[in-house]
């Protein structure tokens, strides 16, 4: 009895540090998502200038993926969260945002 509640504790341990693992490998940002991060830092920016920052020249899939990646993270945050499709939102760096830019540079 102990030996299956010891294998089926390691095992739980290895799952748990493979999950560990890949959370930390999905949190790697890409130069995109560091520029729209960067941007942010000087303080709120619209979709526009998020856009600039990243270098595309229209809203593509890539980068919403990359902004709404940014969004789930809690590396940015909307300045209207009530309205996200208004023409006047913007987006602001969280305070986790910015410990995310400090460990890079």
């Amino acid at each position: 009895m102990r030996t299956i509640t010891s294998v089926a504790m390691a095992k739980g341990a290895q799952d748990e540090a493979q999950d560990e693992a890949q959370d930390e490998a999905q949190d790697e940002l890409t130069v995109r998502e560091r520029a729209m991060l960067s941007t942010c830092a000087e303080g709120p920016k619209n979709g526009q200038a998020l856009l600039k920052a990243a270098g595309y020249a229209a809203r593509t899939g890539n980068f919403k993926r990359s902004l709404e990646r940014l969004l789930d993270g809690s590396l940015l945050a909307m300045t209207l969260p009530d309205r996200p499709t208004s023409r006047q939102q913007k987006y602001r760096l969280t305070e986790k945002g910015v410990r995310r830019l400090a460990e890079r540079r």
